[in-house]
């Protein structure tokens, strides 16, 4: 993501900052759920990055595609990205992935010790996502069950589920996304998730890992 599209991502995440102490997973949630739905509608994605739409116009949209079937949190955030200008109709479900996966990792950091062993809620969520990323990568059979375009989205969070007992609820709700949802993913011997998934901010960039799922 550049030019424009980066200003407009890097605005939202100076924006959803005010909200991240006291964020829930809900609003992941919610977020992860808007995703869905812009990325399953072609028209849509042009809708809400076409330039020769006001903000306003895009904006009022948004509110009323999810209105009442999110929380306003989710919504706000939502319709501001509709309001922002995009390089690319792609760009702006990448940061609504973004978004989403930075307020997951924002709810980790907020929790304090876990267990007996004083680790924090983000080394928790680092360690469910490093278990299930070596597990997946050292079997091929994984994969092929993970990337089935045949298998439903049910069907591989429960796998995945099964691979990882004991997950904290960010790390399920990163995995599910993933192996559910998997936007842009390389077709290559090394499979990752896409990109966009591993957040932008400084805080969190560097605790998302390559989940490889074909």
């Amino acid at each position: 993501m550049a030019g424009v599209s980066s200003e407009s991502l890097t605005k939202a995440l100076e924006q959803l900052e005010a909200t991240l102490p006291t964020a829930s997973l809900q609003l992941a949630k919610d977020l992860f759920g808007i995703l869905g739905t812009v990325d399953s509608s072609a028209g849509l994605r042009r809708a809400l990055t076409d330039p020769s739409r006001s903000g306003e116009e895009k904006s009022a949209l948004v509110k009323q595609l999810v209105g009442g079937k999110v929380s306003a949190d989710a919504a706000e955030i939502a319709s501001g990205l509709a309001s922002s200008r995009w390089a690319s109709a792609r760009d702006i479900g990448d940061a609504l992935e973004t978004l989403a996966a930075t307020v997951v990792i924002a709810v980790a950091e907020n929790k304090s010790a876990v267990s007996a062993s004083g680790i924090t809620g983000l080394e928790e969520l680092e360690n469910d996502l490093f278990a299930f990323n070596q597990t997946v990568a050292s079997s091929h059979e994984v994969q092929r069950a993970l990337g089935e375009s045949q298998a439903s989205a049910a069907a591989k969070i429960s796998l995945a589920e099964k691979l990882v007992p004991g997950a904290s609820p960010e790390a399920q709700l990163l995995i599910a996304q993933a192996v559910s949802q998997p936007r842009g993913v390389k077709r290559a011997s090394s499979s990752t998730i896409s990109p966009s998934l591993q957040p932008s901010a400084s805080s969190a960039g560097s605790q998302l890992s390559a989940l490889p799922v074909r």
